[in-house]
């Protein structure tokens, strides 16, 4: 399995029976969410930089990965919405942070920021709030499913 998936697959399993969100944790960016599967959280990798331990001409190299891991949570839009989108936020950082190696051996787990806002119209108002968080792992060059411990 890519890093890029253990690392979300394990974002998302921490987040799991999360009081506000329960099991409704998908790791899917193209799911279309039902009212009733309300409020949820979407895991999702968009993006990641790689550079290069200084192993020199050897190979395989050591990649120092940083993975961008955005955790998106997603309400009903009624009049308290921000409260709610804030009150999924608290729980969800307090998952996060009590375990920054999220159990693969990551070396840091970090929030870097976070947005919000209302999106679609009428009865498909959703409130939406991304967090955003870097994870910073290290793989061998051309094994991207193995961390290695640099």
């Amino acid at each position: 399995m890519h890093v890029r998936r253990a690392i979300r697959d394990a974002v998302a399993a921490r987040l799991a029976g999360l009081p506000s969100t329960g099991d409704r944790v998908f790791t899917s960016r193209v799911r279309e969410l039902r009212d009733n599967e309300l409020p949820a959280l979407i895991v999702e990798t968009p993006r990641e930089s790689v550079s290069y331990g200084s192993g020199g001409p050897v190979r395989p190299r050591i990649q120092n990965r940083e993975q961008v891991v955005n955790v998106v949570a997603v309400a009903s839009a009624a009049e308290d919405v921000d409260d709610v989108l804030d009150n999924i936020a608290e729980q969800v950082e307090a998952a996060l942070a009590a375990d920054p190696t999220l159990g693969l051996g990551a070396k840091d787990l970090r929030l870097t920021g976070t947005q919000s806002a209302v999106a679609g119209d009428g009865p498909d108002l959703r409130g939406v709030a991304r967090l955003q968080y870097t994870v910073s792992v290290s793989t061998r060059e051309g094994v991207p499913q193995s961390m290695h411990a640099a």
